[in-house]
């Protein structure tokens, strides 16, 4: 039986074939079905995998008020409402500040204010990736550079440890399944790996 798993990154979920049940897993947890099951962590790799999927779902309406996080279907595909807004007619491909709709090629979205983001949600501001720290909806005064308890710049990915380099003060390396802060710069040898009992050069975060 299909089935997703959530960690702490937000899960878009479908299933049916056409779709007939979706959302966002958004916290630990489980979600089985008897259903064909499409998921992805990526917003847009979602929508491209239910790409014609979405005839059977409830069709977006031409006017009313939608909700940021909605879910509808439009010419035959998926969309997901991004900014709570009252509807237009223009369609969602010429309004990607208010819908997410499948873009080949598309990569991390741009911040936008209005829009519901939850925890391990990644946005580009000022051309800085940031994840979501807490769930919330965006306003012009959190940006991510000004609200620290909402969002945290993406950094490169640690490199793993290794002997023979020379570390300096402030350097991070991945060991033992951990990240690790460089303390006292010291070139590396096998027995000075980061956690070695009595070696006091690195700190686990």
């Amino acid at each position: 039986m299909p089935y997703i798993r959530s960690t702490t990154t937000p899960v878009y979920w479908a299933a049916g074939d056409p779709v007939l049940a979706m959302g966002v897993m958004n916290e630990p947890g489980v979600t089985i079905t008897g259903l064909p099951l499409y998921s992805d962590t990526s917003e847009n790799v979602f929508l491209g995998k239910v790409v014609g999927k979405g005839v059977s779902y409830p069709p977006l309406p031409t006017s009313g008020w939608l909700m940021a996080g909605e879910f509808y279907a439009y010419g035959g595909n998926i969309v997901i409402v991004r900014q709570s807004h009252s509807r237009t007619l223009f369609p969602p491909a010429t309004t990607p500040a208010l819908f997410m709709f499948y873009q080949a090629g598309t990569g991390v979205l741009t911040w936008i204010v209005g829009e519901l983001v939850y925890v391990g949600t990644h946005r580009i501001y000022n051309s800085i990736e940031y994840v979501c720290r807490q769930q919330h909806v965006t306003q012009a005064d959190w940006t991510p550079p000004a609200a620290i308890t909402l969002w945290q710049v993406v950094l490169p990915a640690s490199p793993d440890w290794k002997t023979g380099v020379a570390y300096k003060v402030g350097d991070r390396v991945l060991y033992g399944g951990f990240e690790w802060v460089c303390g006292q710069a010291h070139t590396s040898i096998a027995t000075w790996y980061p956690g070695a009992p009595g070696v006091y050069l690195w700190t686990k975060l």
